[in-house]
């Protein structure tokens, strides 16, 4: 007891000392302290009240254009009283307005803090104003020497001179041209040719000295023959009886002891389409008389036959309708030419570019046949300017890039590039990539770069990648919202598995394979398209995808990996189209809502339980169903043979029946 008191006592000696000391360099540093005044909320041992005596104020937070700042000073005593500095408000600078010229659009008068920087009153874009010509002809723009396309407004025309119809040619009608352009305006139409006028030209009768000729007819304008002059043979000569041996018409002195033994045949001559023929004779060749008289065969007639009309076009011209017979081909009514009609030229306007869209430059094309005259020409899109984070062409704001993520350098084709390749330090649930990191472009997302990031909710991808790498967005839960760039070519396996809260995605039209498993699991995706440049879909690709109701599969696919639409419930119908050549195992295994199928004619090989446990199944249409087999090996070149023109029957046999086999077609 006695040592604990030797050690105590010391102690309590030393506190005094001390509390004591402290109390004098109080009473030191506030001389005019008066006695009950209190320092702080603690009274002194006499009751006397402190009064504060702060020193100089100090910012410690600085005052912007926007927000206020704070200045604090302290007593003695250690007490800190604080007062807040209010805002400065923007110091306003005029950013004038730019008049616009018929190349460069203009602006409105704007505003800008010149501390900030931030936009007060943002410029609006004025349109161009016109380019100045000299006249509806000048083609140069007075001011930037802009060389437009005048399209013609024919206010110069001339006559196409009718053609008149005759009786062997169709005519024309008056038509009008332009005469700068060529452009028919008034087309000519076809005139019937006229009747022929015919005139009848005498024959003259046969006698038993000659032949004669029967009447003939032609054409009193054109001197065409319409009825070709028949020549009647001659007659026999005639007696008083049969003793008779002198012609009563010509004197004719015959042998009447003649036996008529040597007989000769007075040719014969076949009918044409526009002369009568004559039945072959016979006559004696010693008397000379006509024992077989030759008679006169009809002629036979024109077989018309239509040439048809040939439409004048914009670079050749026609033909009226014309006629001509089939059995001599003389042509009956002859076809007149016409004229090409020139092109009606429409200018096609010009596009435009914006900040991320091209445009294209003025064109040409005709009404009428859809040539094109001047082809319109793909001009750049123009970029954003942004002036304080703000496009002064289309008000888009400048997104700031995420921080902190982490790259990896690499080299392809001896082009050095940046790939994302981990979420790093960057804390951002809204990712946004750059385009450019350290001066090189960022072209890839690398293996299994945001896997995992269950607290991602979006991502904004630079069109600069061109590859979505393998695993790179693995269960990412949160995910809602990506949007690919068309200048991603390839989706790499597993780079979207497990997304559950994605419920839609479109794919861009530049990529080409889809990687296997690459949308699996992704149970809240409904909707995606699927581009018509994708090549192929991989394995297990969008696998128990189970809220997805229709996917249309593109003309580009030529096949369907094993499981790739497997455990989708939600699929009521498919079609396969023309290009697939095969559709792999258990492609579309349990998709239980699936009704309807059809399958293209290039298929030629579907794996085994393809359409197993499609329970609601009922048709399956083969736009090619002969020389299908089934067999037990993935390898056979022969099998069972099965008939497939029944889509029920088809459909009874792929979900069950046969569901186990590999089905192949010959």
């Amino acid at each position: 007891m006695k040592k604990s008191l030797k050690i105590i006592l010391p102690l309590i000696l030393v506190c005094v000392l001390i509390g004591a000391i402290v109390l004098w360099m109080l009473n030191t540093d506030n001389p005019t302290e008066t006695p009950g005044e209190t320092t702080g909320n603690v009274a002194n041992t006499t009751d006397e009240v402190h009064t504060h005596v702060f020193g100089a104020w100090d910012v410690v937070q600085d005052a912007t254009c926007t927000e206020n700042g704070a200045k604090e000073r302290t007593c003695s005593c250690g007490e800190v009283e604080r007062e807040s500095i209010p805002a400065t408000g923007h110091a306003a600078v005029v950013d004038p307005a730019v008049s616009s010229t018929c190349t460069v659009e203009g602006k409105t008068e704007g505003s800008h803090c010149s501390a900030c920087g931030a936009v007060i009153t943002a410029q609006n874009l004025l349109p161009l104003i016109e380019h100045t010509y000299d006249d509806d002809k000048d083609t140069s723009c007075n001011v930037c020497g802009f060389v437009r396309l005048v399209t013609c407004r024919h206010t110069r025309t001339e006559a196409l001179p009718a053609v008149a119809a005759t009786c062997t040619a169709s005519g024309l009608t008056e038509g009008k041209k332009c005469s700068d352009c060529g452009v028919v305006l008034t087309e000519q139409s076809a005139v019937p040719p006229t009747d022929h006028t015919p005139t009848v030209v005498k024959g003259y009768d046969a006698t038993c000295t000659k032949t004669g000729l029967t009447d003939g007819k032609k054409c009193s304008v054109c001197g065409r023959e319409l009825e070709t002059a028949v020549t009647i043979p001659m007659k026999p000569h005639q007696y008083a009886n049969d003793a008779d041996t002198t012609c009563d018409k010509c004197g004719f002195v015959r042998d009447v002891a003649c036996a008529h033994k040597n007989t000769t045949a007075i040719p014969g001559k076949a009918a044409t389409c526009t002369e009568a023929g004559l039945t072959e004779g016979k006559k004696c060749t010693a008397c000379g008389e006509i024992l077989t008289e030759q008679t006169l065969i009809s002629k036979l007639g024109h077989v018309e036959v239509i040439d048809s009309a040939v439409p004048a076009t914009c670079t050749a011209g026609g033909k009226t309708e014309g006629k001509h017979c089939s059995r001599c081909s003389e042509v009956l009514i002859s076809q007149t030419d016409t004229p090409a009609l020139g092109h009606v030229e429409v200018i096609d306007s010009a596009v435009p570019a914006t900040c991320t869209a091209g445009g294209k430059t003025e064109g040409k094309h005709c009404s009428r046949c859809s040539d094109v005259l001047i082809s319109q020409t793909d001009t750049p899109a123009l970029g954003h300017d942004y002036v304080n984070n703000v496009c002064t062409r289309c008000g888009d704001s400048l997104k700031q890039t995420s921080e902190g993520l982490k790259y990896t350098k690499y080299t392809l084709n001896n082009k050095v590039s940046y790939s994302v390749t981990g979420m790093g330090t960057c804390a951002d649930t809204d990712v946004v990539i750059p385009s450019t990191y350290n001066g090189l472009p960022v072209t890839s997302i690398g293996y299994s770069a945001f896997s995992y990031c269950t607290g991602l909710t979006s991502i904004e991808i630079p069109n600069s990648v061109t590859s979505i790498g393998d695993w790179a967005f693995y269960e990412c839960i949160s995910l809602t919202s990506i949007e690919i760039p068309n200048s991603v070519t390839s989706i790499g396996e597993k780079a979207f598995e497990y997304c559950t809260g994605l419920t839609s995605i479109e794919i861009p039209n530049s990529v080409t394979s889809i990687g296997d498993s690459a949308f699996s699991g992704c149970f809240g995706l409904t909707r995606i398209e699927i581009p018509n440049s994708v090549l192929s879909i991989g394995e297990y690709a969008f696998s128990d995808c189970s809220r997805l109701t229709s996917i249309e599969i593109p003309n580009s696919v030529m096949s369907i990996g094993d499981s790739a639409f497997s455990g989708c419930f939600g699929l009521t119908r498919i079609e396969i189209p023309n290009s697939v050549t095969s559709i792999g195992n258990a492609a579309f295994y349990g998709c239980t809502g699936l009704t309807s199928v059809t399958i293209g004619n290039s298929v030629t090989s579907i794996g085994y339980s393809a359409f197993g446990a499609c329970t609601g199944l009922t048709s399956v249409t083969f736009k090619n169903p002969t020389r299908w087999y089934i067999a037990g090996s993935p390898y056979a070149t022969s099998g069972t043979s099965v008939d497939l023109s029944d889509p029920a029957a088809a459909a009874l046999y792929l979900r069950l029946t046969y569901s186990s086999y590999y089905w192949k077609r010959a």
